[in-house]
């Protein structure tokens, strides 16, 4: 939960630029799910997994989740910017404002 204050901060900064956040939750609790939703902020958009089955869910191997949390970031036309560690922390805002400096 970490990356998630980050996260928060970045979306509000960024949001109107276009700047837009898809949680997919692999938790097998949806209580857990609620709860991190209201202590972080989590207030952009959030898929929890229907079957609730974990990194064994087809989605999460389809997009090549090892390891929770996951984190990809995406531009409009569907390419990985960058994901997990070239993200982490303050590292998300240093990438955003790159991208949206050389649009």
């Amino acid at each position: 939960m970490g990356q998630l204050p980050h996260i928060a901060k970045a979306y509000d900064k960024f949001k109107p630029l276009g700047f837009e956040v898809l949680s997919y939750s692999l938790d097998s609790k949806r209580e857990d799910v609620e709860a991190a939703r209201k202590k972080y902020r989590m207030n952009w958009l959030l898929a929890i997994d229907p079957a609730l089955k974990g990194t064994e869910d087809e989605e999460a191997k389809r997009i090549f989740v090892k390891a929770l949390p996951t984190s990809y970031l995406v531009s409009a036309d569907g390419t990985i910017i960058a994901r997990d560690w070239q993200i982490e922390g303050e590292k998300l805002e240093q990438v955003l404002e790159k991208f949206f400096a050389s649009r």
